[in-house]
């Protein structure tokens, strides 16, 4: 009998430690989080495309930290730790265990090859019960994927679903992906996050995804769409994930408005319209009249043409519904004109051979490289220009692309300018006396001044051609400003106007502009100014002189003018060098030499510059230099 209670108590003792045991097993087991990862068979990435996946912590209902690894299986040097800015020590902000979190790698610019994944897993606020140097952790798994330089199709942007918050009354609608191909077919899978559980192949390839959500269980799903091309043979081209929840019931909404109930634009214009009150952002938007104004499904509208038309916001259960009453003209006004391209019209300043400021115009960016028109008078007699934008950022003048003296229109090429706003060319030939203009430039230096008036007359003769009038305020400075019409196109040049009648003022038709920025005649403003100055040479005084077939051409110089001295006793003949090395002179002297030029003697000019004479035959001839020009003169006899 003890035997047998002996016996009897020690299988009792064994069950309780076997119990306890299996206890133990199990509450480790829930209390441990385990890695769970979207989109592994997806493999491989596309180089370039905007890549992500999801990651989530399976057996464990808490908060839960990610720190996250790579590296490149061509190079295999060190593992690389992914440290974002919202991140301390590579570990993620804390997130529930079972909510999805994105890895975005599009920032890791990674090359086609083959790379290899670490993410680790911890509890928050409990020790992990593994650790390294990069501190504790509870799991950690293991990611191989693969990138490929292209694939068939293009898939950046996000998936264009029609709701994220539905019902399982709901269709599941996805049109596709942004920037894709019309000839691009679309597949849905569904993973369970909170199952770790994929529900795979739920439609066939089709242009369009219309899936009833009746047999899928409440809870956080991510809608994972293949995408191939019509015309592969292979399983998928590419993919792309989106989180969306399932509800066994419909969400209703309490309320809905907007930010505004009215908009005015002109065509083309654009404004937001954003929900107030709505919880999600599965709303609808249609437009009464989209051939007027239209709207996307952010609430983007976009001006189409004139009239009115009302955009109407729906909520996610389709209960309530908010309004915006868009008026659409084409006409804009001086407000929007300055607005919109006040930021692509110059204060021009222009400068002697010293960098002294002698006068100060406008001009108008009509390239986003920096080509900028003018008025030719304004720059005719500097050595050096600049131009100042709205923002006080300063260009240089780094050439005139092209000019005409008698036009007086000017081609400006500025220095290291790049992605400037431009102003819009309209067709000066459509003006009629009476038309609104608004007119943008530097009066008097003060930039950026806008005054607005009509065209009071067309077609009035001046010594340049034929001019548009207009009560538009022009004033000194406002020399190569911009003349708008109420469309916002620029339609003439400004360049003149009566100081004692301020409502008079005369415009070039930008019509003549035109041939001028189709075509070439490049210099620099040096150039130009040296031609403006240059006095004619006497046709009888010439036949003593070398032309410039008798001496030969300096290496690494080009001529650009020839002119007489002031006495009218010397000619000049200009080369332009832009780096004078210190030997220059005596190089040439050497090819004179070999050419047929005997030494006369040597000398120095007035500023003590070297001067070295030559003589061949009855032509005599000295060279030198005259600040950074290379100069060939010689005696007129």
């Amino acid at each position: 009998m003890k035997r047998r209670n002996l016996t009897s108590g020690f299988f009792m003792i064994l069950l309780t430690v076997l119990l306890l045991s299996t206890f133990k097993i199990q509450v480790f087991a829930q209390t441990t989080p385990k890695v769970s990862i979207v989109s592994l068979e997806h493999s491989p990435f596309i180089n370039g495309d905007k890549n992500e996946f999801y990651i989530s912590a399976k057996n464990y209902t808490g908060q839960v930290q990610y720190q996250l690894f790579y590296i490149q299986e061509s190079v295999m040097k060190d593992w690389k730790l992914i440290n974002n800015v919202d991140m301390v020590n590579g570990w993620t902000n804390p997130i529930d265990a079972q909510a999805p979190m994105i890895v975005d790698i599009k920032n890791l610019n990674l090359k086609a090859d083959k790379y290899r994944f670490s993410i680790r897993v911890r509890r928050v606020g409990v020790k992990g019960l593994n650790k390294n140097k990069y501190g504790d952790y509870d799991d950690a798994y293991p990611l191989h994927f693969e990138v490929v330089k292209n694939a068939k199709i293009e898939l950046n942007g996000s998936m264009e679903i029609g709701k994220t918050q539905l019902s399982q009354e709901d269709i599941l609608t996805i049109n596709g992906v942004e920037n894709t191909p019309l000839e691009v077919d679309y597949k849905l899978h569904l993973f369970d996050v909170k199952n770790s559980k994929w529900l795979t192949n739920l439609t066939d390839y089709n242009m369009n995804v219309n899936y009833n959500l009746k047999n899928i269980p409440e809870g956080t799903y991510i809608a994972d769409i293949w995408a191939k091309n019509n015309e592969s043979q292979n399983k998928y081209d590419g993919f792309k994930l989106k989180v969306i929840t399932i509800n066994n019931t419909t969400i209703k909404v309490a309320s809905l408005n907007l930010n505004k109930i009215a908009s005015s634009l002109i065509v083309g214009g654009t404004d937001n319209l954003i929900a107030m009150d709505e919880p999600s952002k599965d709303i609808r938007w249609t437009s009464s009249s989209p051939e007027i104004a239209k709207v996307d499904n952010t609430g983007k509208i976009t001006a189409i043409s004139a009239g009115t038309a009302i955009i109407t916001v729906i909520s996610s259960d389709g209960n309530k519904t908010a309004t915006c009453k868009v008026t659409v003209t084409n006409e804009l006004t001086a407000k929007q004109i300055f607005g919109k391209y006040g930021d692509a019209v110059v204060s021009v300043e222009v400068s002697d051979e010293n960098h002294k400021l002698i006068a100060n115009g406008s001009g108008f960016i009509v390239n986003s490289n920096g080509i900028v028109v003018t008025n030719f008078h304004v720059i005719k007699d500097c050595s050096y220009a600049n131009v100042t934008l709205q923002n006080g950022t300063k260009y240089e003048v780094k050439s005139v692309l092209n000019y005409n003296q008698k036009q007086d229109i000017a081609i400006l090429q500025l220095s290291n300018s790049t992605n400037l706003n431009i102003v819009k060319l309209g067709d000066s030939n459509t003006m009629e006396i009476g038309d609104n203009v608004v007119a943008i430039g530097s009066p008097e230096g003060y930039e950026n001044s806008l005054s607005t008036g009509i065209i009071s007359g067309i077609n009035r003769k001046s010594d340049r051609g034929n001019d548009f009038q207009t009560t538009a305020s022009i004033s000194h400075g406002s020399s190569g400003g911009a003349l708008f019409n109420v469309y916002g196109d620029i339609i003439g040049i400004t360049y003149a106007g009566y100081d004692l009648a301020g409502d008079i003022g005369f415009v070039i038709p930008i019509n003549e502009v035109n041939p001028l920025l189709n075509s070439s005649n490049e210099k620099t403003l040096m150039e130009i100014k040296n031609k403006m100055t240059s006095k004619p040479i006497p046709e009888n005084k010439y036949k003593y002189f070398p032309l410039l077939s008798d001496v030969p051409m300096p290496t690494n110089a080009s001529y650009y003018k020839t002119s007489l001295s002031p006495d009218g006793t010397h000619i000049f003949y200009f080369y332009s060098v832009l780096l004078l090395p210190d030997n220059f002179v005596k190089d040439y002297y050497s090819l004179l030499k070999n050419n047929g030029w005997v030494l006369y003697k040597k000398n120095t000019d007035s500023n003590k510059e070297p001067l070295v004479y030559l003589i061949k035959e009855e032509k005599l001839i000295a060279i030198g230099v005259i600040e950074n020009d290379f100069v060939i003169y010689g005696s007129i006899r």
